[in-house]
């Protein structure tokens, strides 16, 4: 039914406007809806300054008195509260201790929970933390 058509079955029968202006509605409504497509999990803000911090602390001591530096890769699955709920080592930097220091780095950081129709929900979130002698320099 076409605009014209619209407005001259409601000139004779008015309850049927009401069924036209019903189902022309929500199209306007959906677009004045907050977003609910899923987001996936992330850092907040501070993750970077509590990743640093946290590696720093877990740094195993005799791996860096010995000038032992690695990499290892995770994936977090981060909970609807946004916590660590499970962390696994993607890729191992070879070294256990350095490997299970990345562990507890990942379980002491917050992070954002994914969220899925607007409702928080736990995902997997995939990052690396590396362990180095002396911080990387930002000024090159």
């Amino acid at each position: 039914m076409d605009t014209a058509e619209a407005a001259e079955t409601a000139a004779f029968h008015p309850d049927v406007s009401k069924t036209i202006a019903a189902t022309a509605a929500p199209s306007a409504a959906r677009s004045a809806l907050p977003d609910t497509s899923p987001q996936p999990a992330s850092f907040p803000a501070n993750h970077q300054q509590c990743q640093d911090t946290q590696t720093a602390r877990f740094y195993p001591a005799l791996l860096r008195d010995r000038g032992v530096q690695g990499l290892v890769r995770l994936r977090v699955k981060v909970d609807d509260n946004g916590r660590a709920a499970e962390v696994l080592i993607a890729d191992g930097s070879g070294f256990r201790l350095l490997d299970e220091a990345a562990r507890r780095v990942a379980e002491s950081c917050p992070y954002v929970p994914a969220r899925e129709g607007g409702q928080r929900v736990s995902s997997w979130i995939e990052y690396a933390v590396r362990f180095a002698l002396s911080p990387p320099s930002s000024a090159l």
